[in-house]
Formats: structure tokens, sequence, C-alpha cells
């Protein structure tokens, strides 16, 4: 079976590594059971698997005393006696695991606790007196495991990190210290809900579920986290798609650092008190390779959990045998498919998934489109799987996107009908309209604004025509939301958007005869031509020349009064009348908005003219009454900036993230990250925001900004050229020369300091004419 002394060792290795990973996971082989399936081992190698298993055994906790060894194994009882007490074979032996209970003291730490217990560890709720008493979470492992290592790695929202790590060799334990997040594993969540009926499940039986869970001893709930408001809010199969999205970012985050997880199943995933999905027990995590590539890194994973070349490869393993297939992330994308299925449809689906069975027939609620993405993580050859966490998280945010069955907001509302009669709505041009926005002077992506604004393509049928029509209303009304929540617009690109807005209020009753016949539809787009019309009354008075400034206010009149006719009455109709009474004056209004929207667009109107503490209150009543609404969550977070409440910007724009994930919110929830000193998490979403619109050049400044305060002078450059790839507003170039000239004479480039200043000064940068002594002292010197 074995030709060499190398080949018996090298398998004696793997014997190991397998005998260790089943007492991780509490189920034990016995070392008996190997023997035998191997006759004719050598002595040699015979005892050091059964030395083994009693290295394991005691690790466990569990003494195995000289009778029973002499016992089991009398033909190798003296060598083994000699072995233990001698102490000495290929490992040390360690000393027996003494662990501690509740009440006592460990290190730093007080142990509160016992709140989880595996075969080899335990977890403790426990203290910190030195810092506070703040709560924390202790894992105690095997001295001579090595999860710390993979996890000290990983710092991600969906991952759960480590704080600190402590050894306490005299116990044979090691301490991982970990945040007190509170919640419950996904699998116990499920478990709760398990006797209702896919179809009748929702977002908030998850709430309800973790309100149950024990561990509020932990960490209380939450009950204003903006991902629990997701959850509350949204239908059961998109808060699974979701789930499976952040835990598809963290994989990929891991799988960047070269690490496998190994083991994703619902009882490695917490969601925290907070609803916040996380990944967890990196214990048998490994890097990407063979089994044998990686020598003392243990090979496991939990049946009917594993992809089918880390099946192989165990059982290979186990008999002896060469494994034929490497392990790489694409083993984690096929677990997190199971877990995924198993959510949608339970246990019994996700052993028919596995099976290449139709599992999802029989459940309705889930939609074709996403029985093939987890189809997809499934297929039995890895190379016809995602090839990254990454992609399958952006078609579940595709799907979320496009079938979202929440209670609809106002895209959803839209779009939900459009979807059934065949156009596809899409608010991305809308989205990559910005550049900046809540502490920037908004800045306008041209070659977009074009697309933008381009007459939509004619169709022959009238309904087509129609539906075509409203699309196209309801994406410039979206962009007016983004680009025009604060200020006005400016020159040219006004004139632009006031021209278009009023092509489309022209054709408002040829959309809106009798023949549209879907109520939900007709609310949205009424809701959006009020808009339009609102965007044009203004454009008319505020953006007109002195001496035409009352003929300006006549027509902007008179386009109110087309509204009032078409749209019914609205106090926001009679705001705008008021205040155009004074043309710039501040408003006379009695405000009594009666709908979410009519507050929403009140919050805008106090947003627009400095009344920042008066736009949250607006903001927050509209929430109270659709809480699922994307767009006063979004106008809430420019709010809360405004006012220097930056925690509470950063949370509403993680709700706009949640609800829909789109590049101009990781950027503002960046400005608010860095007003935080939060650099970090700053530069990471000014990345995110890049990745989802790569035209957003404010983004790229910023990130660069921030490089160059970090002495990352190459990095700040590489990011300044990509902004003035991103065809930025005039206004945005000369910052971004400016950068690039300071950056260049931090590095010593004298020369292209000097090129780059110039363009900034082109460009009418002030911060320029400053550094232009220094420039020209640099430039001078040999």
């Amino acid at each position: 079976m074995l030709s060499s002394g190398r080949d018996t060792s090298e398998w004696v290795e793997q014997q190991v590594e397998l005998m260790a990973s089943a007492w991780e996971r509490g189920e034990p082989i016995p070392v008996e059971d190997i023997l035998a399936r191997n006759e004719g081992l050598g002595p040699e190698a015979s005892v050091r698997l059964i030395y083994e298993e009693i290295v394991l055994r005691r690790e466990a906790g569990r003494e195995c005393p000289s009778a029973e060894i002499d016992r089991r194994f009398p033909q190798w009882a003296a060598e083994l006696r000699l072995l233990l007490e001698c102490n000495r074979l290929l490992l040390p032996l360690t000393p027996p695991l003494a662990f501690p209970e509740a009440g006592d003291r460990l290190g730093p730490f007080r142990l509160v606790a016992e709140i989880g217990r595996g075969a080899s560890g335990r977890t403790f709720l426990a203290s910190e007196p030195a810092l506070a008493d703040r709560a924390v979470v202790l894992k105690l492992i095997p001295y001579d495991h090595r999860e710390h290592l993979s996890l000290a790695r990983l710092q991600h929202t969906h991952i759960v990190p480590l704080f600190s790590e402590q050894a306490f060799p005299e116990r044979g334990l090691r301490a991982l210290c970990m945040p007190a997040l509170g919640g419950a594993s996904l699998d116990r969540i499920l478990g709760q809900i398990q006797g209702k009926e896919t179809a009748g499940r929702h977002g908030r039986d998850l709430v309800a579920a973790l309100a149950c869970s024990p561990s509020t001893l932990v960490a209380p709930p939450a009950n204003d986290s903006p991902y629990r408001r997701y959850l509350e809010q949204t239908a059961f199969v998109p808060s699974a798609c979701w789930i499976a999205a952040c835990l598809a970012d963290a994989l990929h985050y891991a799988h960047e650092r070269g690490v496998v997880h190994m083991d994703v199943k619902p009882s490695n995933v917490l969601i925290s008190a907070d609803g916040q999905p996380m990944l967890l027990d990196f214990h048998l995590a490994r890097p990407p390779g063979k089994a044998d590539d990686s020598p003392g890194v243990r090979l496991g994973g939990t049946a009917g959990w594993m992809s089918p070349e880390q099946a192989s490869t165990f059982e290979a393993l186990r008999t002896g045998r060469e494994p034929a297939a490497a392990i790489d992330r694409r083993s984690d994308i096929y677990s997190l498919g199971l877990l995924l299925c198993e959510m949608l449809g339970g246990p019994g689906a996700r052993l028919d998934a596995a099976a290449g069975k139709p599992w999802h027939e029989n459940h309705p609620d889930v939609s074709i489109p996403l029985a093939r993405v987890v189809a997809r993580c499934l297929e039995p050859s890895a190379d016809d799987r995602y090839q990254d966490g990454a992609s399958l998280a952006d078609d579940l945010r595709r799907l979320l996107g496009e079938t979202s069955s929440r209670e609809p907001g106002p895209r959803a509302r839209l779009r939900s009908p459009l979807m059934r009669w065949g156009i596809r709505v899409s608010v991305s041009a809308a989205v990559a309209l910005v550049i900046g926005l809540a502490a920037l002077a908004p800045m306008l992506d041209w070659l977009t604004l074009r697309d933008a604004l381009r007459p939509a393509t004619a169709l022959r049928d009238p309904r087509s025509r129609r539906i075509q029509g409203a699309a196209e209303v309801h994406e410039l009304a979206d962009a007016l939301r983004f680009r025009y929540g604060i200020d006005l617009p400016t020159s040219a690109e006004a004139r632009e958007l006031e021209a278009h807005c009023r092509r489309l209020w022209r054709d408002r009753e040829a959309l809106l005869d009798r023949k549209w016949g879907d109520l939900e539809a007709e609310g949205q787009l009424r809701t959006d031509l009020r808009e339009l019309a609102l965007a044009v009354a203004d454009f008319q008075t505020r953006l007109s020349a002195p001496e035409r400034a009352e003929s300006s206010r006549q027509e902007a009149l008179r386009v109110l009064a087309e509204a009032e006719s078409s749209l019914g009455p609205s106090p926001a109709i009679e705001r705008r009348r008021h205040a155009y009474g004074a043309v710039f004056g501040p408003t006379a209004a009695a405000d009594s908005p009666t709908s979410p929207w009519e507050r929403y667009d009140l919050g805008r109107f106090y947003l627009r003219t400095g009344r920042f503490d008066l736009a949250v209150e607006e903001f927050e009543r509209a929430l109270e009454e659709r809480p699922q609404d994307y767009w006063p969550h979004f106008y809430l977070g420019l709010s809360c900036y405004r006012l220097g409440r930056f925690h509470d910007a950063v949370s509403a724009f993680r709700v706009c993230l949640a609800l829909e994930p789109n590049g101009v919110c990781y950027f503002n929830r960046g400005l608010a990250w860095e007003a935080l000193g939060r650099l970090d998490r700053a530069s990471k979403d000014y990345g995110q925001a890049l990745a989802l619109d790569p035209r957003l050049a404010a983004a790229a400044l910023n990130r660069g900004i921030l490089s160059h305060r970090q002495g990352h002078y190459a990095e700040a450059i590489e990011d300044y050229r990509r902004a003035l790839l991103c065809d930025p507003a005039p206004e945005l170039l000369g910052r971004i020369h400016y950068h690039l000239a300071v950056a260049h004479l931090a590095r010593g480039d004298s020369r292209s300091a000097l090129a780059s200043h110039s363009k900034a000064l082109e460009f009418g940068s002030e911060e320029a004419r400053i550094l232009e002594p220094q420039i020209r002292r640099s430039s001078r010197r040999p």
C-alpha cells in the first residue's frame, strides 16, 4: 500500500490531521478503525497513530488511563507506556485541558457565564475589569490550535473580529477575546421558525427569533438598528438573499487574504443583536491548495456541508489515497449555496439541491433566477461555479433590486408592474449622475447626464410608449432626488435638466390616461411627475435673470397650477406658491403635510434652506409611517451630516445600503466616517463607491487624500490620476491637480509637481496659488 518510509510518514501525517479534525467536530474516529482498514501497517506508524489519539483525548479533557490503553492495544502496551512516561514522540505531550468555570478569573478576564461548548473548546461571556468592565466573548481553545492566526488577518464588517489572544500554557488553553455582539447563530434562528411554512415567513420572523434568544445576556437587542429595521420591513426571500450576499462579501474578503473557511454552515453564522450577519469560527481555515500542500494545517469540514472536492479529499485521506482536487475559494461558495438553499426551503431543500433535484418547485416564492443562482453555487465542478464571492454577492443584490418582495417603496411600486410588462426600469443612470453631495459642492458627470437626458427610443405600441415614458419620468425624478436635494444645479447643467423636465411634463396627460390600469404604478407616476413640476418651477424662478424675475415668477405659478389640476392639491405646491410671493423669501405657508411624501418634500425644503434640525424631524416622521422608503433615509443622512451628527449619518446611510447598495451612499457614508476620524472605514467606503460606480471622481479624490495623509504617496497619485480619468466636473479638476502637485512634491518629483501645479492654476485652484512659492523653490533645486 505504501511504498516507502517517506510515503508512510506523509500518510500518517494526513491521518493525524483527519483524526484531529474529527475530534474538533465532536465526531472522533476510533484509531482501531484506521488500523483495521490498513492491515500490515508497521509498528512505528501504528504506535504513532495510537499515541495521537491519546493526545487528542487529553486535549478534549478526556483522560485515557493506562489500564484502558493496555486493554485496547495489548500488542503495543509496552511501547505506549514508555512513550507516555518519557513524554516524547514527534510532538510533546501537552498538559490536560483545565477549563475554568463561570465566576472564575482567567488572566485579565472575569468569566460571567458559559454560553457555548464544543468537542475541544468552550465559550464564555466575560468582562475586563481593567477596561471599565466591558463585556467580551472569550473563546477557549487548546493551546496548540491556530485559529487566531487566520482570524487576526480579517477585519471585515461581516466577520466577527478578534480583539486579542492570550495563551495559558499551564492550562493547555488559548483564549480568543472577541466583542460581545449578542444575537444568535443562524441555525438556532432557523430552528425557531422551522414550524412556519416557508411561503408564510417574513424577515420580521428572523427578528422575533433574535428577541427570543438567550443571548440577550450578552448584548441587549438593538431595536433601532438599521439591520433589524431592514429585516422587519423585508419579506423572507429577500432577507435570505441579503444575508447570503453579506456572507459572500465576507468570504471574498477572506479569500483575497489567502484564507479558505472550510466550514460554512448556519451554526457558524452569527446574526448579531442588531441584525447584522457575521461569519465566525475559523478553526478549520486553511490556505487554498491540495491537502498535502500545506503541512501542519488540519483538514476538516462538516458532513452534509462540504463541497464535492472537499468531501472527496477528506475520504481520500481517510483511506490513504492521493487527493485528486485542490480546495480553494470555490469550495466555500458551494457551502454558502447550501446555506442559502436551506434558508429558502429548509433542510430537505438543501439535500435535494445537493443531489441535483429540482428543489425549488415546491417553493413558489423562490424565483427562477434565484434558483439559478443557487444552482450555479452548487455545480459539481468548481470551474462551473461562481469563481469568487464578489460575483455571487453582485448577482444576489441584483435580484434584490429587481424582485424584492418587501412592502413596495417608491422604486418597487413602479418597477414591479413595469417588470411584469417587460420593461426594465434602472436607476443606475440616476445614481451615476452624482459624484459627490453631502459635504462637497455637487459635481455632475457630464457624460452620464447626456446619456440620462437622451430621449427614449420610439415605440409603436401606445401602451409600451406609456410604460417607457413612465420609466423615463421615474429615472429623471430619481436623478433629481439625488442631485437636487440640497442645492440647485447651475448654468448649462440646470438648463439641460429644465428642458428635459419640461418635455416630460408636457407629456403628462398621455401618461395619466385612464388606461394605465395599475394603481401602484399610477401612484408612483404621480409622485414622480410632481417632483418634475416642482423642479421646473424652481428652475424657472431661481435661475432667471434679474430683469425677467416677474415673468419667471408668473411662469412658475402657471406650472404649479397645472400640477394642481393634473395631480391634485398638495402642501408642497402651496409652499412653493408662498415662496414665489417673495421670489427668494422664506415660505409663509402653514406646513401641514398629510402623507410621507409630503413630509419628505418638506424635509428637503428645510434642508435646502439650512434648517437642518427641522429637516431631520420631517424625515424621521416620514420614516415612522413608511420605514422602508429609501429617500427619507438618504436625506436624513445628509441632514445629520450637516448638523455634525456623524454617527447618525452613518446609521442612515447604512440603511440605504441595506435597501439598495450604490456608490453615492457609500461615498456619503465615507464622508461621515472621515468626519469621525475613522479613516480606515472611510477609505474602504470610498473604494466600495468606486467599485459600484467607477466614474465617481470625488470618491477617488477623497481616497487619495486619505492615502496621502498616511504617507502612501504612490497610492494617492494613482487615485488622483484615476479621478482625472472619470471626466470630472470643471470645478473639481483644479482640486485634483492641486493634490497631485502636493503628492509629487512629497515624493521629491519637482518636475511632475510643477506640471500638475500649472494645471491646477489653469482650472482656478486657489489652493494652488498658496502653494506656488514652494513649488517654484522646489523646481529651482538641483
